[in-house]
């Protein structure tokens, strides 16, 4: 791999740990347990403000989660490709996952 795909790759690893940390990363499938357990809580449509806040936190950790697994996820498929590409002298598949990377 080129030495600016490397530091591309490097700086997408730092900037996901460090956005696991801002999320909390380790709590946060707990946390969501704890916001599924309310949810299912009969009297909390009796307080439909604290129930919409509620949502709205449970929606935004989701979404959060699964941004994070994704960028996760498509990095790895994209070094993946790139070494398969390199491995087998194809420079179409190494330029499109090193331009994924860049996007």
């Amino acid at each position: 791999m080129r030495a600016e795909v490397e530091n591309i790759v490097e700086a997408v690893r730092k900037s996901l740990k460090l956005l696991g940390q801002r999320m909390d990363l380790q709590t946060a499938p707990h946390r969501l347990e704890e916001f599924n357990a309310m949810i299912e809580d009969g009297d909390l449509w009796s307080d439909p403000a604290r129930a919409q806040k509620l949502m709205r936190d449970r929606q935004m950790l989701v979404e959060s989660l699964e941004t994070y697994r994704r960028i996760e996820a498509d990095l790895g498929d994209n070094v993946e490709l790139i070494e398969l590409g390199e491995a087998e002298g194809d420079a179409e598949i190494v330029g499109e996952a090193e331009a994924s990377l860049r996007a």
